[in-house]
C-alpha cells in the first residue's frame, strides 16, 4: 500500500455533528503552545531561573525535530519520518514544559490538598496506607513494582515512536495528543492544588519491606523548589511531583488502549497497566482518588480526540 502524504490529513475536520475539531497533530501542537505560555508565566512569577546547560540541549533537540518534521511534511513528503520526528518533539516538549510548570510553581507556596484527597479516599471506603502496608509484606513483589513504576515514562515514549516508525501515523498522533494534553493539564492543576502524597501525609515512609524511597522520593525536590531562595530549574533536580491527577494512571491507560486489537502485545500491555496502577499507590504514594482523576483525564482526552478521528 503506497504511503499517504501527510498533507492529505486536514488540520481541522468536522465531527459527526459538523463541529470543527482540530486534527490530533494540530491539537497536540496547540497544547504545546499553551503549555509554553503557562511555563513562561510560572517562570516569571516564581522568579526561578533556568539552568541553560541542562535544559538547552533538550530544547534544541525538540526544535531540531520540529524542523525535520516540517521538511518532511512540506518539502519532501514522507509521512513516516515526519510523524516520527513530530511525535518525539511533542513528547519531549510536553515533558519539559510540564516539569517547568509543576516545579517552578512550587515557589508560590499553594497549600497542600492532602487532607481533601485523603478524605475523598475515605468517602470511597478506601485507605491508601492500608494498600501500601499490605504490599510491604511482599518485598520481592514491591521491588518489582518499583521497576514497573519507573518504566512507565520510557514505555510511553518508546511506544509513541514505535507507532510512528511502523507507519501507524494516525494512532501515533492520537497517542501523542492524549499524552501531551493529560501531562500539561496535570502540571497546570498542580499549580493551585499541590499535594505531598498519601505515604508522606500519613507518615508511613520507610516501612520495612518497601524500597527506601517508596512514596517519598520527591520530597527533597519539593523542598528545594519551594523553599530554597537560590533554586534554579535544573533537569537533574526533577522528580514526579504531581499528585492529582495521577499521570501514571494516564500512562497505564494510554499504552493498552494504543495497543488494542493487537493480540498478545495488547494483553501484555494490560498486565503491565495493572501493575503500574498498583505501583502508583505503593511506590508513587498516590491516593486512590488521584488514580480516578487520572482515568477521567485520559478518558476525556481520548473521547475528544476521537471526534477528530472518525
Amino acid at each position: 500500500m503506497p504511503p499517504l502524504a501527510i498533507s492529505a490529513a486536514p488540520s481541522v475536520v468536522p465531527d459527526a455533528q459538523g463541529v470543527a475539531v482540530p486534527s490530533p497533530t494540530r491539537a497536540s501542537w496547540l497544547v504545546i503552545a499553551f503549555g509554553f505560555v503557562v511555563a513562561l508565566l510560572t517562570l516569571a512569577a516564581s522568579g526561578i531561573g533556568i539552568a541553560v546547560m541542562s535544559v538547552g540541549p533538550l530544547a534544541f533537540l525538540a526544535a531540531t525535530l520540529v524542523g525535520v518534521q516540517f521538511h518532511y511534511t512540506r518539502n519532501r513528503p514522507d509521512p513516516r519520518i515526519a510523524a516520527t520526528c513530530g511525535i518525539l518533539a511533542v513528547l519531549i516538549a510536553a515533558c519539559l514544559l510540564a516539569a517547568i510548570i509543576s516545579h517552578t510553581s512550587l515557589r508560590f507556596g499553594s497549600p497542600h490538598i492532602d487532607s481533601a484527597l485523603s478524605a475523598a479516599d475515605l468517602a470511597l471506603g478506601i485507605r491508601a496506607p492500608a494498600i501500601v502496608l499490605a504490599f510491604a509484606d511482599y518485598p520481592a513483589f514491591s521491588a518489582l513494582l518499583s521497576v514497573i513504576y519507573s518504566s512507565a515514562m520510557p514505555v510511553c515514549i518508546v511506544l509513541g515512536l514505535a507507532l510512528a516508525v511502523l507507519g501507524h501515523e494516525a494512532k501515533a498522533w492520537e497517542f501523542g495528543f492524549c499524552f501531551t494534553f493529560c501531562l500539561v493539564l496535570a502540571a497546570i492543576v498542580s499549580i493551585g492544588f499541590p499535594a505531598l502524597g498519601s505515604t508522606v501525609y500519613h507518615g508511613i515512609e520507610g516501612v520495612a519491606g518497601l524500597p527506601s524511597d517508596a512514596g517519598n522520593f520527591h520530597m527533597a525536590t519539593v523542598d528545594y523548589y519551594r523553599n530554597d531562595p537560590a533554586a534554579i530549574f535544573d533537569l537533574a533536580k526533577v522528580q514526579g511531583i504531581v499528585t492529582f491527577p495521577s499521570f501514571h494512571m494516564v500512562m497505564a491507560l494510554l499504552v493498552p488502549y494504543a495497543l488494542r486489537g493487537t493480540g498478545l502485545p495488547g494483553w501484555i500491555a494490560t498486565v503491565w497497566a495493572v501493575l503500574v496502577t498498583i505501583s502508583s499507590v505503593v511506590i508513587g504514594g498516590h491516593y486512590v482518588v488521584d488514580l480516578l482523576g487520572g482515568a477521567m483525564t485520559w478518558a476525556g482526552s481520548a473521547w475528544w480526540i476521537g471526534r477528530a478521528s472518525r
